[in-house]
């Protein structure tokens, strides 16, 4: 008798242990939104998309849309990240077995530059302030040739580079006096 007990006993709690974690997976849910900027309301492209308790991460695409599948029932968190965007963290979204939980998503952007204040913030003037030009810069011979006479060369700088790659929160100035970006 205490061997039928034993066997049932060694048998019952795989099964139930199996049942329960099959019932586990079939407990899942998505979420999926659009991430907008607050402020241009513009789609965020690119931002990175993950549940709480997960180290999977999905992109925003083109037009700011993502999709998370087979996210387990229940209260969950998502964590939204983006290059110069503050992390943001959303609490208390329900996912629902085999449905869909939609969202749209208003992430608010924060960048110290002004495009529009051009007065440097050192010495309060604007008579030797310039714009910051990002990308590939084309000059002709003549002006690099011009530039290359050290007389002549910090007169003719109209603009400053810089640089190849844009954050999208980069400096739109620069202040020659003060040897300041802003």
């Amino acid at each position: 008798m205490k061997f039928i007990s034993y066997i049932n006993t060694k048998l019952v709690i795989p099964v139930l242990l199996l049942l329960i974690i099959s019932i586990q997976e079939l407990s899942t849910g998505t979420i999926k939104g659009k991430v907008f900027d607050v402020n241009t309301e513009s789609p965020v492209v690119g931002a990175s998309i993950r549940t709480k308790y997960s180290t999977k991460s999905v992109y925003t695409d083109s037009s700011g849309n993502f999709e998370i599948q087979n996210i387990d029932s229940g209260l969950n968190y998502l964590n939204i990240s983006f290059n110069w965007y503050d992390d943001s963290t959303l609490k208390d979204i329900h996912v629902s077995d085999d449905k869909i939980t939609d969202l749209i998503i208003n992430y608010d952007s924060y960048c110290q530059y002004s495009k529009a204040d051009s007065l440097c913030p050192v010495c309060k003037k604007i008579d030797k302030v310039i714009p910051i030009e990002y990308g590939y810069l084309v000059i002709t011979k003549e002006e690099y040739e011009k530039r290359n006479d050290k007389n002549q060369k910090e007169d003719l700088r109209t603009f400053k580079s810089g640089g190849c790659e844009i954050s999208g929160c980069d400096p739109f100035w620069y202040c020659k006096r003060d040897s300041i970006s802003f």
